[in-house]
C-alpha cells in the first residue's frame, strides 16, 4: 500500500529546498532547467513550479487510491511519481553543489544515439500498428482461402509488432540506465 502522508511530508521538504534554491538562482537560470520531456506535463520557470506538478501527481495518486482503480494504474502512477521525485531530487542536489552544467545542457553522443534509436523504434511501432490495422480491415472483408491468408499475414504482423515492442522496451531500459549513470548530467 502507498503511504501518502509520508510522500506528502517528503514533498514538503523538497518544496522547501526548491524555494530556497529559487531564491538563490537568477531568473534566467531558473528558466533553463532541462528535464526529460515525458517527466513533467509542462516546463516551469522555477523549481517550486515543478514541485507543484509533483504535488498534483501525488493528488492524482491519492484520488486513484480512494476510487479503487486497478493495481496496474496505481503502479503506473507510483512509477511516474517516483520518476518525477528522482529527477527533481537529482537536479536539486546538482544545483546545491553549484553545478554550472545544469544551465547549459549539451547531450553526450551516447545520449543522442539512444534517443535517436528510441525515436526510430517508436516510428517502427507506429508503422507496424498501422499495417496491422489495415491487415485486420482487409481480412474482415475477405472469405475462404483469402481470409486465411490475410489472417496469417495479420498474425505475422502481430508477432513483428511484439518483437518491436520488446526492442523498444530494451532501448527505454538502456536510456533509464544511462540517465541514472554519472555520465548523465542534464535533462533530468
Amino acid at each position: 500500500m502507498v503511504d501518502i502522508s509520508q510522500l506528502s511530508a517528503r514533498l514538503a521538504q523538497l518544496t522547501q529546498q526548491c524555494q530556497t534554491l529559487d531564491n538563490q538562482l537568477t531568473a534566467q537560470q531558473r528558466e533553463n532547467f532541462h528535464f526529460n520531456k515525458s517527466l513533467f506535463a509542462k516546463p516551469e520557470k522555477s523549481l517550486t513550479g515543478y514541485c507543484n506538478q509533483v504535488g498534483q501527481r501525488l493528488n492524482d495518486l491519492e484520488q486513484a487510491l480512494t476510487e479503487g482503480v486497478s493495481n496496474q494504474l496505481i503502479a503506473h502512477r507510483c512509477e511516474a511519481l517516483a520518476d518525477q521525485f528522482a529527477g527533481l531530487l537529482k537536479l536539486v542536489a546538482q544545483a546545491q553543489k553549484g553545478n554550472g552544467q545544469l544551465f547549459s545542457h549539451h547531450p553526450a553522443p551516447e545520449e543522442k544515439r539512444l534517443y535517436q534509436k528510441l525515436q526510430k523504434q517508436y516510428e517502427y511501432e507506429r508503422r507496424l500498428e498501422q499495417m496491422l490495422a489495415h491487415s485486420k480491415q482487409q481480412g474482415a472483408r475477405l472469405i475462404g482461402a483469402e481470409k486465411r491468408s490475410a489472417q496469417q499475414a495479420t498474425k505475422t504482423l502481430e508477432e513483428r509488432l511484439e518483437r518491436c515492442k520488446t526492442a523498444t522496451f530494451a532501448v527505454e531500459l538502456a536510456i533509464r540506465e544511462f540517465e541514472s549513470s554519472s555520465a548523465f548530467i542534464g535533462n533530468f
